[in-house]
């Protein structure tokens, strides 16, 4: 007795055999003329002897603590110019830690340490709370004297310093009479101070930029 059969095409067969689809869970669904946008970072809280102190990390690699200035606010400078899309290039290579410095920013503003000390430890304190212990330092502005006085502290801890933008000493800056009138200013009118200290940075600041 001869059996005889009809081969079945070998996606059919799959088809047949694979069970009937389940529910599909819908995660997310982007609207019409939905853009990505840069998504904000996770904002967690430090103690350190200057203060409570804010930082955000990013990426994935070496440490690279970051200090970009003596005044700072971890999302509002994500929207300033390309610093955001900077940010996103360290981060394809290094583990980015940003921070607050005490009294800016997210961090807290009462009770804290504003002397050039008192930044160093907080910087250091913000590099213990995320277990780094060799660091990488960017700094700039202000911050390059910060972070080449954390190198010079502590080399021990530090495998490579980059600084941009600044200087040995804030008083290169201008002449002490400059200095003290911009202070002045800043103590008897806070608007027009700012508007000041902005006009040093950005020429001719529009309303948003102020």
């Amino acid at each position: 007795m001869t059996a005889s059969f009809t081969a079945m095409p070998t996606a059919e067969r799959i088809q047949r055999a694979a069970p009937a689809p389940g529910p599909v869970l819908l995660l997310y669904c982007a609207g019409r003329g939905c853009q990505p946008g840069r998504v904000m970072p996770r904002i967690r809280y430090c103690s350190t002897p200057a203060g409570r102190v804010a930082y955000s990390t990013s990426g994935a690699g070496p440490a690279l603590l970051c200090d970009t200035g003596w005044i700072t606010h971890l999302r509002g400078q994500l929207e300033l110019y390309s610093f955001g899309d900077f940010v996103e290039r360290l981060a394809e290579r290094f583990t980015v830690i940003r921070y607050d410095k005490p009294g800016c920013g997210l961090s807290d503003r009462d009770g804290i340490d504003l002397s050039f000390d008192g930044q160093v430890a907080a910087a250091l304190a913000v590099a213990d709370a995320v277990g780094a212990d060799r660091l990488r330092l960017f700094g700039a502005s202000q911050g390059g004297q910060l972070a080449a006085t954390i190198a010079a502290r502590y080399p021990e801890r530090v495998e490579a310093l980059v600084v941009y933008g600044t200087c040995a000493s804030g008083s290169d800056l201008a002449p002490a009479e400059v200095s003290n009138s911009i202070v002045a200013l800043v103590r008897a009118h806070w608007g027009l101070g700012l508007k000041a200290i902005a006009g040093a940075f950005i020429t001719d600041p529009s309303a948003e930029e102020v």
